[in-house]
């Protein structure tokens, strides 16, 4: 074994980690991947044997108490993050972990304080910032649109709720449905790109398909940030289309852009100007962001340097989530205080 790379172990073999963390540190040369764990023997079995992965762990105590594993990768059901995360907090393991970071904003505190007490290296895999556009559009909007006034963003997926059987249709395990499955990756996004800047207050409203499912199929939130800025969020996995589509547009007083495709446009000279510079496209776009994501978080590891996602980003934005759904129950304006 190379003891100058950063050994992994990976907890939870869903399709997450087979189409992303999977490939992505199996395809970096700093990064040793030794170790898989899930409760579904007969997967991981295949997916070891697949990728010559050497070590098979259904406990994932037993992953974390291996003292050859430097980090460890948490893609499991979202009521699992806070157990796992402690016990790896308290095997001094560091900890890349899919989002969202909590199913509420109470027991995304109980994280922040026990990874802070920890003092470990932990990640929030939110591997959107990652993207090649959302990179540039980020420089764009630093400086080149001016005073950002307005941005709306969505997911809406074509009737790809998850089955009924599944943890993520269970108010218990999962905490939220839609909005805290697809909206977390879209507000983490938005807050980014407005340059981290607080909610002051959401009115929300949550669509259920039938009366007796657990948790909300669509989600729509209206968000009043800091410096008058207006965010607005639609998610929904039940959308009578017939394909899916995602977006994020800005506004701002010298220009606007949106994403999917990248477009940029800037007043200049009297004139509206697209300004939108070439990006290569990528048929692996996923694959790429998630490859970039695990190579940030190895190198933060080498070079000692915190990880481009903190812990309280994630309780930031369980805090926000949580204001939501308090606004679509109450059906009133919610402040974040």
């Amino acid at each position: 074994m190379d003891e100058s790379k950063i050994r992994v172990g990976i907890i939870g073999t869903g399709a997450v980690t087979q189409m992303g963390h999977i490939p992505a540190f199996k395809s970096i040369s700093k990064a040793e991947l030794i170790a898989l764990c899930d409760n579904d023997e007969g997967k991981l079995k295949l997916l070891s044997k697949k990728h010559r992965i050497a070590k098979a762990y259904r406990d994932y105590e037993k992953l974390i108490d291996d003292k050859e594993i430097d980090a460890v990768v948490i893609a499991t059901p979202n009521y699992l993050h806070l157990p796992m995360i402690e016990a790896a907090c308290s095997a001094k393991k560091h900890i890349l972990c899919e989002k969202p970071l909590a199913r509420t904003a109470e027991e995304a505190k109980k994280i922040c304080d026990v990874v802070n007490k920890a003092k470990i290296k932990f990640m929030l895999g939110l591997n959107n910032r990652f993207r090649p556009d959302v990179q540039i559009l980020k420089k764009f909007i630093d400086g080149e649109l001016g005073k950002i006034f307005y941005a709306k963003t969505g997911w809406l997926q074509r009737e790809a709720f998850p089955e009924e059987s599944s943890w993520k249709n269970l108010l218990a395990s999962s905490g939220g449905g839609v909005l805290l499955n697809l909206g977390v990756h879209l507000l983490d996004e938005a807050l980014w790109l407005l340059g981290c800047r607080k909610a002051k207050s959401v009115v929300g409203s949550a669509h259920f398909l039938t009366k007796k499912r657990e948790v909300e199929d669509s989600a729509i939130a209206l968000l009043n940030m800091e410096d008058d800025i207006t965010l607005t969020i639609e998610v929904s996995w039940t959308l009578l289309f017939d394909k899916d589509f995602t977006f994020f547009n800005i506004f701002g007083n010298n220009g606007s852009a949106l994403l999917n495709p990248l477009k940029i446009y800037k007043r200049m000279h009297g004139e509206i100007v697209n300004v939108t510079p070439h990006v290569e496209a990528s048929k692996n776009a996923f694959k790429f962001s998630f490859l970039l994501q695990a190579e940030h978080f190895i190198e933060s590891l080498r070079k000692g340097k915190d990880p481009i996602f903190r812990v309280e980003e994630g309780l930031e934005i369980a805090r926000i989530i949580d204001a939501i759904y308090k606004s679509a129950r109450k059906k009133k304006e919610i402040k974040i205080d």
